[in-house]
């Protein structure tokens, strides 16, 4: 399993930050489901920064289970349509898609 740098923590909370944003402020029927473990994921990073304290293998370990359950395949990032039906809003889907891979990055083998 990785281990962030304090950087890359940043990083990461600031693309997290910016796809909660996103989700926020797109007209969606409902709140996705996956929109709590992206939160989750942004406040842990803010706990462990704003403290300095427990290990950082363990909020790693932390951020990697949410980040999986944001991606369940029935709940989750993939199972989630952006504004169906609507063909006027492809570029929305491209800035969301962007957003997931940037998050998704962070969360690939090295």
């Amino acid at each position: 399993m990785r281990t962030f740098t304090k950087e890359e923590l940043k990083a990461l909370r600031l693309s997290i930050t910016e796809l909660l944003e996103f989700i926020r402020h797109v007209k969606w029927k409902d709140e996705p489901y996956f929109y709590r473990s992206l939160d989750n994921m942004k406040n842990n990073i803010e706990i462990y920064l704003y403290t300095q304290n427990g290990e950082a293998r363990l909020l790693c370990e932390v951020l990697s289970r949410d980040w999986q359950a944001a991606n369940d395949r029935f709940t989750g990032i993939p199972s989630c349509e952006l504004m169906p039906g609507n063909d006027n809003v492809w570029y929305l889907n491209c800035k969301y898609q962007e957003l997931v891979s940037v998050v998704g990055r962070y969360f690939l083998e090295k």
